[in-house]
């Protein structure tokens, strides 16, 4: 058992370059970073709307693709969420989307 939970941490671990999950999530995140690249072409800069996420997700993306693509991402969580200070290219806030109504996220803004 403690084996096992040692092996899955290794795997997880987000902060840690040579772990499986950077590896796998590098490769998966290629597609983004290009449709990031092409609105940035298109609008001069490129926002970005994570409903329930975090900065460790987005730390794949190096700070110079987010830099030379004008990117800002918005992360928002529930009221009540503990939320770090923004930063050059983080936004984070507290917003609730349930209660039946639609959600629109928009990858974009002129």
């Amino acid at each position: 058992m403690v084996l096992t939970k040692k092996l899955t941490e290794r795997m997880t671990d987000y902060k840690n370059p040579q772990s499986i999950g950077v590896k796998f999530r590098t490769r998966r995140i290629k597609p983004l970073i290009e449709m990031v690249k092409n609105v940035y072409k298109k609008y001069g800069c490129v926002n970005v709307i994570d409903i329930g996420g975090t900065k460790t997700y987005w730390q794949i993306i190096s700070q110079q693709v987010l830099r030379d693509n004008n990117v800002t991402i918005t992360v928002v969580n529930l009221p009540g969420t503990d939320l770090p200070a923004n930063e050059q290219h983080y936004k984070f806030v507290q917003g609730d989307g349930s209660g039946g109504r639609p959600l629109v996220y928009w990858l974009i803004t002129d």
